[in-house]
């Protein structure tokens, strides 16, 4: 199964690709030093913050944030795999 993690300075050597979900993501990321980041929402939703899924009502958030994250991790790898 998959856990959350804090990232670490230990973590940057260990990814190729570091992908923020949202603009405070991106700061606390540059701050440790992570220089092969993106933030996800670049990818098809016009740089747009992946938003919590909570804050909307019932299961309408959860369909929302899926729905943008399955479009952008469609579109990182497409255009991943160009380069």
């Amino acid at each position: 199964y998959l856990r959350a993690s804090q990232f670490t300075k230990a973590d940057i050597a260990k990814y190729d690709l570091v992908v923020a979900l949202d603009d405070s993501n991106m700061q606390d990321l540059k701050s440790l030093g992570v220089a092969n980041l993106v933030k996800l929402g670049d990818y098809g939703y016009n740089s747009q913050d992946v938003p919590d899924p909570y804050f909307f009502d019932g299961f309408e958030g959860f369909d929302k944030v899926f729905t943008m994250i399955d479009a952008c991790v469609t579109e990182l790898f497409e255009q991943e795999m160009k380069e």
